[in-house]
């Protein structure tokens, strides 16, 4: 007889070794969807705190200088701010919903905004003067400084939205003499 094949012991063995190779791809490949999934998880909530971010920092852009408790221009809590925008009132808002708070910003001339916030139980802090963070303001004392969105009211910052806190709204500054000018009527 000629030796024109394989063996069936050959063939056995070669088919285990196909069917171990295609196991450890399958494996792999399993591992590396269930590290996409993680990845991509992280990414959109990465992402929702970039949109709450610009957000937040889109609703105060321009505003301010806020200070003195006799200012009655801004008033904030642990869930909404509102201030004054010109002839408006601009307010932002945090709601709990089912899948976490969102953040809702109204502001004057603009469409309500609606930014998830992909945690439960967010709160904004107000940071003073002095640096300090407060639950209120207005608190007395300084100016205010930033508005942050946290986690639980005392978790890291979520999103954080400083103010021009230097000059007021109608300042020209002047690079000359270092300072805002008068604006004639």
């Amino acid at each position: 007889m000629a030796d024109d094949g394989y063996t069936l012991a050959e063939a056995l063995a070669a088919v285990t070794v196909v069917g171990l190779a295609i196991g450890g791809m399958s494996l792999a490949v399993t591992t590396i969807a269930g590290q996409q999934r993680r990845i991509e998880t992280a990414h959109r909530g990465l992402d929702a705190q970039g949109a709450a971010d610009l957000t937040l920092q889109r609703l105060l852009d321009g505003q301010g200088p806020f200070g003195r408790a006799s200012d009655p221009s801004f008033s904030g809590s642990a869930s909404a701010l509102t201030f004054a925008c010109g002839a408006a009132t601009c307010r932002a808002r945090i709601e709990e919903g089912r899948r976490g708070s969102v953040l809702v910003v109204a502001k004057a001339g603009a469409p309500v905004e609606r930014r998830p916030l992909t945690m439960a139980s967010a709160r904004f802090a107000y940071v003073g003067e002095a640096g300090e963070t407060l639950a209120r303001w207005p608190a007395g004392g300084g100016r205010l400084r930033a508005v942050m969105i946290r986690r639980g009211g005392a978790g890291r910052p979520v999103a954080h939205a400083r103010l021009d806190v230097d000059e007021g709204r109608d300042c020209q500054f002047d690079a000359v003499i270092g300072e805002c000018r008068e604006t004639a009527p």
